[in-house]
């Protein structure tokens, strides 16, 4: 009879030990998930204000004269975009942290002997790094194309003709700048005055037109001056525009030098258009549909002409910000046996050796990338996953020599 009871015995013992096993994997998980989590809340909250100080300086350098409201939306709007970058930098400084922490205090060499493999450790911190793939995704296929269409948007916006001459009247000045990058405009007067009936009335006007050169046409750069006695300025709120109304202008030079007319009026959007054309500026479900949109129009002669962009263009963009979504997980392979290799609880030597790796490995890396596929120099594919697909073989190679080791 104890014989018969000794397999049952067996069996209930290796299934106590198993649950037994099985608790410490959960708890070990959960301890080191925790810890991760931790220091990338802390990591990040740490790197993001210091970005912000950047960016701050960035914006202030660029646009000095816009007021306070703008200047913040500005600086939210780059600190979106910086996100992609921020994520991924705060996980490789925690993993760099973490498993150093855990190799200088022999934790490493205790699961060893305790039979566990150390590539279980790797477990919470790749659950963690899907997380932040998923969160880095999520900005650089809609947040940040976004926040780059409205970085070009706001400026105009508080730069157009009818605050500007709002502005001009309030502080008593007589000129006001306006236009963009192909006609820049400079209207000069002598004195100003509101019409009871609607708009502004300028007496003595002179107006300055400076054409930029067109490569296409072939055009040169060119500078026309109008002079007119009296101009009124009106805002057309039906079609949100400012109309400008020359009267009696006469043209004191360039190509329409010595012509006079009745009247001239000048339309300006009160807030010009700006191209969102460009393929940074699209999100990736637009960008999926100029991918269907291209298939869908054969070339003729090698050359496509009724395509919106060239099918190599919209599949770099793609490939781009799908591989970026992926450093979160490319630097937990690097970074992980880089915190072992070395050994080091210190979170300022964490934080050196993460932007070490960041500055000198992988935006380079990821720089020759977006080289290879602006030139057209391999396919979409190859030249935006090559850097991945280089520091994770990195890594993993000094994973397996680590844990030889």
């Amino acid at each position: 009879m104890v014989h018969g009871d000794e397999p049952e015995q067996y069996g209930l013992a290796r299934r106590r030990r198993r649950q037994t096993e099985s608790d410490v994997l959960t708890t070990l998980d959960r301890h080191y998930l925790l810890e991760l989590t931790i220091n990338v809340l802390f990591t990040f909250a740490v790197i993001t204000a210091v970005a912000v100080f950047a960016i701050a300086g960035v914006v202030f350098f660029r646009n000095q004269d816009v007021d306070l409201l703008l200047f913040l939306s500005l600086c939210r709007l780059m600190l979106v975009q910086a996100l992609s970058f921020l994520l991924p930098l705060a996980m490789l400084i925690a993993v760099v942290f973490v498993y150093g922490r855990a190799a200088a205090d022999h934790e490493v060499t205790t699961l060893k002997a305790s039979g566990i493999h150390p590539y279980r450790l790797l477990w919470p911190g790749a659950a963690l790094a899907l997380v932040l793939c998923a969160l880095t995704f999520e900005v650089e296929t809609r947040w940040s194309p976004r926040a780059q269409h409205q970085m070009r948007v706001l400026p105009a916006s508080e730069e157009n003709m009818k605050r500007l001459l709002e502005k001009r009247i309030k502080s008593g000045e007589r000129s006001v700048d306006f236009g963009d990058k192909k006609a820049k405009r400079k209207l000069v007067w002598e004195k100003i005055g509101v019409r009871p009936e609607g708009g502004v009335l300028l007496e003595h006007v002179l107006l300055e037109t400076s054409l930029a050169a067109d490569a296409e046409t072939g055009a040169e750069a060119e500078t026309t001056m109008v002079r007119a006695d009296r101009g009124i300025v009106r805002f057309d709120s039906e079609r949100e525009r400012v109309v400008l109304r020359l009267e009696q202008p006469r043209s004191v030079s360039g190509m329409l030098h010595g012509m006079e007319h009745d009247a001239i009026e000048f339309l300006i959007d009160v807030v010009p258009m700006t191209e969102r054309g460009r393929l940074k500026l699209q999100t990736l479900p637009e960008l999926v549909c100029l991918h269907a949109r291209s298939l869908e129009t054969a070339p003729l002669s090698g050359k496509s002409l009724l395509r919106y962009a060239e099918l190599v263009e919209v599949d770099g963009r793609i490939h781009q910000r799908l591989a970026r979504a992926a450093s979160p997980l490319v630097f937990l392979l690097l970074g992980a046996p880089l915190a072992l290799v070395f050994r080091s609880g210190n979170r300022m030597v964490a934080f050196l050796l993460a932007s070490l790796i960041a500055m000198f490995v992988y935006y380079p890396v990821e720089q020759v990338a977006s080289v290879l596929r602006d030139r057209q120099l391999a396919s979409p594919l190859v030249a935006c996953w090559s850097g991945n697909s280089l520091l994770t073989a990195i890594g993993v190679g000094l994973l397996l020599f680590v844990v030889k080791r």
